[in-house]
């Protein structure tokens, strides 16, 4: 238990860095030095130690929203596996938990939005309501597909099957687990419908966070604004919370994509540093991606949204071929 407290502290830790990766990829990819990478714990920091400019006509709702979004991110952080280890919760359908736990964070974080009484941040949560219920279908149906894949229903027990230790790799050490790991997915059956997965969770990294090409988290244009038009009356440690929650959630989906690729046999060693490795090339192809492609029109939003659907409803396909044979 001691183990996976440290390595849910890390996660959390990690997602500040995460952040700044993307930060400074982007900046690197327009010719600038940019900020360090630990520049987001700085501003989250100073958010912390200001004041928070609440208005008169909003309800206690207002001020409650932050804390429970952030609150509702670590609760869904909690049954995870992380680096290759069992999560620090796990039951049956815990998957199934997990999405409703940040289901019930954005509910309270729409509730805010909409207690300001502003048309305009009214405007922001139809759009971003749409895109998290547009996603939500393909990650129902990627996690039932690996969970008829591989017999379990939690993330820790799916996780535990792909690939499979088929070699004799399990019990080695460093260099050898990660050797292993590359052997056993060269050999496992898994291989399509993870890499499905996988494209699958990125796409709902990019919507879930309001990354390019659904969202620029950069832009104060009115017209073009999702997430961000959601927290312009939020300020101090509430905006600090906020800001925190949507950096933590990129790390926690790219943590699922991680539990794909990482099997659970490695060396607790090697485990951590394929999980830090695997995060990093998600920040930096984040990073790259919103460099080099434009915000897609809202009308063309929903069908790139609906590609990983698309995606998701291959792997099932391919499952039901295989049951029927």
């Amino acid at each position: 238990m001691s183990s996976a407290i440290y390595r849910y502290i890390l996660m959390i830790a990690v997602s500040f860095l995460i952040a700044g990766i993307i930060v400074r990829v982007k900046a690197v990819w327009a010719g600038r030095y940019g900020p360090p990478v630990i520049q987001p714990f700085y501003d989250f920091i100073k958010l912390l130690r200001k004041s928070s400019v609440i208005s008169r006509v909003t309800s206690p709702i207002f001020a409650l929203a932050p804390s429970a979004a952030l609150g509702a991110v670590l609760t869904a952080a909690t049954v995870v596996p992380i680096a290759g280890r069992p999560a620090l919760i796990h039951f049956n359908g815990d998957f199934i938990f997990f999405a409703y736990t940040l289901a019930f964070g954005k509910f309270f974080s729409v509730l805010g939005a909409l207690d300001t009484g502003s048309s305009f941040e009214g405007m922001g949560v139809s759009r971003e309501i749409t895109f998290s219920a547009l996603i939500e279908p393909a990650f129902f149906i990627i996690m039932g597909s690996m969970a008829m894949l591989t017999g379990h229903t939690s993330f820790t027990g799916i996780y535990s099957m792909i690939p499979a230790a088929s070699h004799d790799f399990t019990q080695s050490g460093f260099f050898a687990s990660i050797f292993g790991a590359l052997r056993a997915w060269s050999d496992s059956e898994l291989l399509i419908p993870a890499i499905c997965g996988n494209i699958v969770l990125m796409m709902a990294i990019l919507v879930e966070a309001s990354r390019m090409p659904v969202d620029d988290p950069t832009t104060h244009l009115e017209l073009t604004m999702v997430h961000e038009v959601m927290i312009l009356d939020t300020s101090g440690p509430d905006l600090g919370f906020i800001t925190a929650a949507n950096t933590i959630k990129i790390t926690l989906l790219g943590t699922l994509i991680t539990g794909i690729i990482v099997p659970q046999w490695v060396a607790p060693l090697a485990g951590v540093v394929l999980y830090l490795f695997m995060l990093t090339l998600i920040a930096v192809s984040i990073g790259i991606l919103e460099s080099t492609i434009a915000r897609l029109r809202m009308t063309h939003v929903p069908q790139f949204i609906l590609g990983a659907t698309s995606v998701a409803l291959i792997v099932l396909a391919v499952l039901m071929l295989g049951v029927r044979k």
